[in-house]
């Protein structure tokens, strides 16, 4: 037991400081304050880069869908409809075909045994109705992408595809809601189609879209190509019909089920079987993948 408490009695001397130490009261009310201020520092670094982050994300959230990258896009659908699923592809990547087989002679296309090309069942419809290849093309009028298919890609599929009986092409409306004019543009290129003007006026309006995105002025950019007469009928139809959107209805429906989210957007059908595009291939790409669909 008096070990024991010698033991204590040391351990306890140890611990005992020296006489000639002094605390310095000062100095450690210093470092603590120092300490302090460090940990405020870092306190107010952390909350100022968690604000910031916060900020961006809201603001991401919050950015109006835009045309970039080769498509127009939207997170939602127009108000009028029912939101669409997400979209099945990024606009800067570039779909995804079909991995092609291998490489094999193929024969020059024959032209005889080929149907001629029939009238289409309706004015959006071009080629013959039991065409191999079902192609439809989704744009918006006031989308400056869909304005560029329309003049680089759909040339060549009318020449290529439609005209020798290989596809049928069907044009679908899908105006998106950041652009003010697009319905109104949509109504007119319908209105034409009921007088059997179509692919006249749609043209134009991809061609002058620059003109009337600005203010809206759609008419006065068809009334250059078409004849007075026609043109006062086109603007009854425009002013007066009440069922003149059926056909654009129709259209925004299918590509809610499709799922689409972005103009231009390509379905192609083949033996049944639909594959989206979106955004579109450039034209030798998308003629490579409708070849291989062909040779199949």
């Amino acid at each position: 037991m008096a070990n024991n408490d010698k033991w204590v009695d040391d351990r306890l001397n140890a611990l005992t400081p020296p006489a000639e130490w002094q605390p310095d009261a000062a100095r450690a009310i210093g470092k603590v304050r120092a300490r302090d201020t460090a940990y405020r520092k870092r306190r107010t670094q952390w909350m100022g880069s968690a604000m910031a982050a916060s900020v961006l994300a809201l603001a991401i959230l919050l950015t109006p869908a835009k045309c970039a990258f080769g498509v127009c896009r939207t997170p939602v659908m127009p108000p009028d409809e029912p939101a669409a699923p997400a979209v099945q592809a990024q606009a800067e990547v570039r779909p995804a075909l079909p991995a092609p087989a291998a490489a094999k002679p193929q024969a020059p296309h024959k032209s005889a045994p080929v149907k001629a090309v029939e009238a289409p069942r309706n004015f959006k419809e071009f080629g013959n109705p039991d065409a191999p290849i079902t192609c439809e093309i989704f744009t918006d009028y006031q989308c400056v992408h869909c304005a560029t298919i329309f003049d680089q890609v759909v040339p060549g599929l009318m020449a290529e595809y439609v005209q020798t009986g290989r596809m049928k092409l069907v044009h679908r409306d899908f105006p998106l809601p950041m652009h003010a004019y697009a319905k109104l543009a949509a109504r007119y290129a319908n209105a034409a189609g009921q007088v059997g003007q179509y692919e006249l006026v749609v043209n134009q309006i991809f061609r002058t879209q620059a003109a009337w995105a600005q203010n809206g002025n759609v008419d006065g950019e068809v009334a250059q190509v078409v004849t007075p007469d026609v043109m006062e009928k086109i603007r009854d139809l425009v002013k007066n019909d009440e069922r003149l959107d059926d056909t654009m209805i129709g259209d925004m429906a299918i590509a809610r089920q499709d799922n689409l989210t972005m103009t231009p957007s390509l379905v192609v059908t083949y033996k049944g079987k639909r594959q989206v595009l979106a955004p579109v291939p450039p034209y030798n790409l998308l003629k490579s993948y409708l070849d291989e669909l062909l040779t199949k």
